[in-house]
């Protein structure tokens, strides 16, 4: 089962279960790469996931990529087969390696556990819902950020705190870090991306237990964050590390 303390309005996964969680997940047959992989050892990763959602909720936009290779699989002693057209098999694949890699990074180190698998009760709530609740819309912190193919800038106007930066010294160590070539420019979203993202890694530690607004006249960095789903391989990486500092200082954007 899983602790709650209604006190602190709390819900945390037991150590155990996570430890558990930790060994499930680091399977080698999860590694990136292998697509000999059976459909039993993917229904006891995600048997886990789901147990643990509700301390991590973090987690749920990305469970699809699980669920994507348990359909139409067929028997549970059979390995995964994806269907549909080479690209979107690919894609499958990709979603689910990167899941792996976001679960094995809240799940790696016991000193994150208490922070990584503990949630508010008010995480469980949509934010329409949420803001409407007692005191919870002075609570809110307002965000934002704009950006051109060289520069970035962001602001968390609760806190009165701005900052500017250079694409160039954010946009090729990421790429760097994704295999990518560190020359290839990065498309005007991808700019606009990286400012709640800057945002977050510099002031999440002040935002714990607060519903975070992010206001950005760019759809498609809008789209990314509603749905936690992108195209470009750094987008996505992004939306990982976001729902890392979401887990870890537990705000939600």
């Amino acid at each position: 089962g899983l602790l709650y303390d209604t006190g602190a309005e709390t819900v945390t996964l037991p150590e155990p279960k996570v430890a558990k969680l930790k060994i499930v997940v680091g399977d080698s047959s999860f590694d990136p790469g292998n697509k000999q992989l059976s459909v039993h050892k993917v229904q006891i990763l995600m048997g886990n996931l789901v147990a643990a959602i509700a301390t991590c909720p973090y987690l749920s936009p990305f469970l699809g990529a699980g669920y994507r290779l348990l359909s139409g699989t067929g028997e549970v002693s059979r390995n995964v087969v994806i269907e549909g057209t080479p690209e979107q098999i690919e894609r499958a694949w990709g979603d689910w390696w990167e899941f792996v890699e976001l679960v094995r990074t809240l799940a790696d180190d016991p000193l994150r556990w208490s922070s990584h698998f503990k949630s508010g009760f008010l995480s469980a709530i949509p934010p329409r819902e949420r803001i409407s609740m007692p005191g919870e819309w002075e609570r809110v912190i307002w965000t934002g950020g704009d950006a051109t193919l060289l520069r970035v800038a962001a602001v968390d106007w609760n806190a009165k705190v701005y900052g500017m930066t250079d694409v160039e010294a954010v946009g090729p160590p990421l790429r760097t870090h994704l295999g990518e070539d560190p020359d290839d420019s990065l498309i005007i979203a991808l700019c606009e991306f990286l400012c709640i993202l800057l945002l977050a890694t510099a002031l999440g530690e002040s935002w714990i237990g607060k519903l975070v607004i992010y206001v950005t006249d760019n759809s498609n960095v809008e789209a990314w964050i509603r749905r936690r789903a992108a195209r470009p391989r750094v987008a996505r990486y992004g939306l990982r590390l976001l729902a890392r500092l979401e887990a870890q200082h537990h705000f939600s954007v």
